[in-house]
């Protein structure tokens, strides 16, 4: 079974209204100008079994981010949606980052763990662009 994959965001109006969005999809502003404070949560990385199942380890967390922007009403901002890794046997896969809007907030998903008995590594260091 997938896990539910969502991001989330908030508009600031006179009432606060949150939002949660699948991959691959876009959000149209409507906040004529108003800040809208944008959280999301990279892909979390995928566990390890060892060949002997003797190692264990876990992914790393995806890397948590937010920021606050204001957009132009009618604006289309392109949201992905950062996929977990895989765990198997071997070493488990990197997650996948989560972006808002390309590269105006990019959180990084967590490393994936690895079969010699290390646990993964959290998601690297965030990137949003402040020049909007």
């Amino acid at each position: 079974m997938k896990p539910l994959i969502a991001f989330a965001f908030t508009v600031s109006l006179l009432a606060q209204t949150k939002a949660f969005v699948t991959s691959g999809t876009s959000w149209s502003a409507a906040t004529n100008g108003a800040p809208i404070t944008v959280e999301c949560i990279g892909g979390g990385g995928g566990g390890s079994g060892g060949g002997t199942a003797t190692y264990l380890a876990a992914g790393g967390g995806g890397e948590y981010g937010k920021v606050t922007v204001a957009y132009t009403s009618g604006a289309s901002i392109p949201i992905t949606i950062g996929q977990g890794g895989t765990g198997t046997t071997g070493d488990g896969t990197n997650g996948a980052a989560t972006t808002w809007n390309t590269n105006v907030l990019v959180c990084n998903g967590g490393k994936g763990g690895t079969s010699a008995g290390g646990s993964g590594a959290g998601g690297t260091g965030g990137d949003w662009d402040t020049a909007l």
